[in-house]
């Protein structure tokens, strides 16, 4: 059996991670959008789903877009306050 280094472990999921990008990028973007969602839904309640869009720029960085609605936001009681 083949022994993995830490180093070698490291640079095979970054790959897997690469090619995963790469290769499903509507799967990133709906991963993106349930968790976004799940993040803004404690602080507001959202019309629907926000929409996530990943774009390559030609540098070679992600940008990423989002665009969320909401109908109001929810009461934070002190969390917050300073």
């Amino acid at each position: 059996m083949r022994e993995y280094t830490l180093d070698y472990t490291k640079q095979r999921l970054r790959n897997v991670l690469v090619y995963d990008k790469l290769q499903f990028p509507e799967h990133i973007t709906k991963i993106l959008e349930e968790e976004v969602g799940m993040l803004l839904q404690n602080y507001m309640a959202l019309n629907q789903r926000p929409h996530v869009e990943i774009c390559i720029e030609q540098s070679g960085n992600y940008q990423i877009s989002m665009h969320a609605s909401a109908h109001r936001l929810k009461q934070m009681g002190l969390l917050g306050r300073t």
